[in-house]
């Protein structure tokens, strides 16, 4: 894997983006391997991760498509759409940061930024050095 450096709205048509962290623009295919120090990561026929899936479980069909498309890549997927029915929050935010544990980067989903549950997934994933994906 290696990383190229980002430059300013190389990829991004929002005046605003800064990249690192842009909910407008992650259902975009070129910020799918941005980290969080702005980097992009290149895929290398070697390069497989554990990559655990965050955004708003509202949208339960967008983990299942990101899961699909991240395993047809060759990625190991943490996916928390696929735990149990009937946890309370507390339950599933417990196994949720178990899973960014395993994990070597996490993906966002378009999103993300409303759901306090992906936000604290995301804080977690950034203590452990994580990388940030789109």
């Amino acid at each position: 894997m290696t990383k190229v450096p980002y430059e300013s709205n190389e990829f991004c048509l929002s005046i605003s983006c800064t990249a690192a962290y842009c909910d407008h623009c992650a259902a975009k295919a070129f910020h799918k391997y941005l980290d969080a120090e702005g980097y992009r990561i290149e895929k290398t026929d070697n390069t497989r991760l554990k990559i655990y899936i965050s955004g708003p479980l509202a949208g339960i069909p967008e983990f299942h498509k990101a899961e699909a498309e991240l395993k047809a890549e060759g990625h190991i997927v943490l996916n928390p759409a696929n735990n149990p029915d009937g946890l309370s929050y507390r339950e599933y935010m417990i196994l949720a940061l178990a899973m960014v544990q395993c994990a070597d980067a996490v993906y966002l989903l378009k999103g993300w930024s409303k759901s306090k549950g992906a936000k604290t997934e995301i804080a977690f994933a950034e203590s452990l050095g994580l990388r940030i994906l789109f």
